[in-house]
């Protein structure tokens, strides 16, 4: 073995040496020692240095070759390491800290496969991909290439080891140099089962990108995620996939009818995610449609996502169906608040039949779970959603503008309605909604649309309002504690949950009551978030709390009321952080509104 003089300790290249030395020169004894030092003592002193460091090294060796760890044989040394240090998000390779104990477990796992089957390319110097590719032998490997590395050398390396590859991410970063990968969509993977192509887009426009996926030569492929490519829409493109996600793809031949779509799609029984994005509308011949009664029934799907034009969505969502449990997240992009397909309904049915029809508002979750709205409308997030658990499927509709830094918070008002119109057009909820989650500028919401939302889900037991910093939201005091002339009474489906839900519960609405207020079940009401602009809110809560108990309702398990400092630029450079007597002013003020509440509520809090 030649030593480099650059360097005073060898390095460990050579994946055939043998233990225990691996490589260091080997022990000589004392009389050979001093007959080479004599035979040398011409020599250089930083020569007999080195010569000494290796023979130090080499003594090393073998006395570790002799500690009881290394009685157990290689294999169970290396499921050890296996067990314990699988890799995670910090570090995708935990083991490297244990090639610096010893040379002989540094050898160990450098020819071992199963550490080298995780490959992550995210530099232009392909030298450690090739060595772990080396490394890994036949061994099925994870490859990840990321947009950064040299692309056109990368490839050739993933055509040669073709045939042992289990899961591919390339990340192309321009459209541009989609082309480079030509080999790869040409090359046949028999072992590929998780292939992922993202091709970023560089511009604003939309680019048409001819790199044709085809399909074929990935015979067990079960996971397909591509961006901006072409393909086929073939029965052999879905038949055997599990997840598939498109997103800004085209078909590489024509569009197809809705009818033809569905036709391909109903060969995807295997598929438990779909997630679409700006693919309907160029896939599906615009003006298309299918009978009603056309219904793609897929048994696995879990998870449903399309991102698209309104209209599209619409016209797509009634002909699908996946598990009782699925989830739906609807998404439909417009141009800003003043588009007048900025809107929720626009993403259900249109037509009542399809509508009432519809999956997730049909057959939502039963017990023991309690179906939650949620409904956000801030500066970039605009959705409502609707679930029973994190587990149990739902319905998530959203609204995405394609201005960015659109503005939401003015369309809560709108929002509310939207929502309102979409129950009054269904079937009541089995079990009914219980908890609505308000996130949003609320101060912009009328009294007659907090009347609407409270009608059309008259058994909330929890409502949550988070203001985002705007003034006190008086109008919802308003509705909840108007009096309503002809009573208000729930809907029978409503009282037969709660009568077999919570037949010992102390505030369960019986059959025979008739409320002259809103809301008459409500437990839990929570309002907080809004700036204080100097107006004291706690006499318009009294009203209301005092309005429901002269008409019968029980008194609030909880009120939480939690205001911001509403102050401007100025009041904030004078304000002082540090002075005590702010504290205890604000905690003399929570006080004194616990104790004016606290004849009307179980329990308060000021927060």
């Amino acid at each position: 073995m030649s030593v480099d003089n650059s360097s005073s300790l060898p390095l460990l290249l050579d994946e055939a040496l043998s233990g225990p030395l691996y490589g260091l020169p080997p022990v000589q004894s004392g009389l050979q020692k001093i007959s080479a030092y004599q035979r040398s003592r011409q020599g250089s002193l930083h020569a007999h240095r080195k010569s000494f460091e290796l023979e130090l090294l080499s003594w090393k060796a073998l006395w570790n070759a002799d500690l009881p760890i290394h009685s157990l044989p290689a294999e169970l040394l290396i499921e050890i390491f296996t067990y314990l240090l699988q890799p995670d998000k910090t570090s995708w390779r935990p083991w490297t800290r244990l090639m610096g104990v010893c040379r002989h477990w540094c050898a160990l796992i450098r020819r071992a496969p199963a550490f080298w089957t995780d490959v992550w390319v995210t530099d232009r110097s392909l030298k450690w991909f090739e060595l772990t590719m080396l490394r890994a032998r036949k061994a099925l490997v994870c490859i990840n290439i990321s947009g950064k590395c040299d692309l056109k050398a990368a490839v050739p390396v993933v055509v040669t080891h073709a045939d042992h590859i289990r899961k591919l991410y390339i990340c192309i970063p321009s459209t541009s140099s989609a082309h480079l990968l030509e080999p790869v969509l040409a090359t046949l993977f028999p072992h590929l089962v998780d292939l992922n192509i993202d091709v970023q887009r560089t511009s604003s426009r939309r680019q048409s990108i001819d790199v044709r996926y085809r399909g074929s030569n990935c015979p067990r492929l079960s996971v397909l995620s591509l961006a901006r490519l072409c393909l086929p829409w073939t029965v052999s493109l879905i038949a055997n996939l599990h997840e598939l996600t498109l997103t800004s793809c085209r078909l590489a031949n024509t569009p197809l009818s809705m009818e033809d779509f569905l036709g391909v799609l109903e060969h995807g029984q295997r598929l438990s995610t779909i997630h679409l994005r700006k693919f309907l509308s160029v896939a599906i011949t615009l003006g298309t449609s299918a009978p009603h009664s056309r219904v793609v029934v897929l048994s696995n799907l879990r998870s449903f996502r399309c991102i698209d034009l309104p209209d599209r969505v619409a016209e797509f969502i009634p002909h699908i169906r996946g598990h009782e449990r699925c989830t739906y997240a609807l998404t439909g992009l417009c141009s800003g608040l003043d588009d007048p397909f900025a809107s929720f309904t626009n993403l259900l049915p249109r037509n009542p039949a399809q509508l009432a029809a519809f999956e997730p508002l049909k057959n939502p979750q039963r017990p023991p779970f309690l179906p939650t709205i949620f409904i956000s409308c801030l500066q970039f997030d605009c959705s409502i959603s609707c679930s029973a658990s994190p587990f149990s499927g739902g319905l998530d509709l959203r609204l995405e503008s394609q201005e960015w830094g659109t503005n939401w918070g003015p369309f809560l008002d709108r929002a509310l309605q939207e929502l309102a119109a979409i129950f009054k057009h269904c079937p009541p909820l089995e079990p009914p909604c219980l908890h609505l989650d308000i996130n949003g500028v609320a101060d912009v919401v009328l009294p007659s649309t907090w009347d609407l939302i409270f009608d059309a889900l008259p058994a909330i037991q929890r409502l949550s309002i988070d203001c985002a910093g705007c003034s006190f939201p008086s109008a919802v005091t308003m509705s909840l504690g108007a009096p309503f002339p002809d009573g208000i009474s729930l809907p029978e489906s409503v009282l037969e949950y709660f009568a077999h839900s919570f037949p010992a519960g102390p505030f369960v609405p019986h059959t025979d009551w008739r409320r002259g207020v809103r809301l008459p079940s409500l437990q839990r009401l929570s309002i907080h978030g809004w700036g204080w602009d100097g107006e004291d809110p706690v006499e318009a809560v009294l009203a209301c709390l005092r309005s429901r108990e002269m008409h019968g309702v029980p008194r609030l398990h909880y009120l939480g009321l939690g205001a911001l400092p509403y102050l401007d630029l100025e009041e904030l450079d004078d304000l002082e952080w540090d002075d005590e007597s702010q504290w205890e002013r604000r905690h003399d003020f929570g006080e004194e509104i616990r104790a004016r509440l606290s004849a009307v509520v179980e329990r308060f809090e000021e927060y």
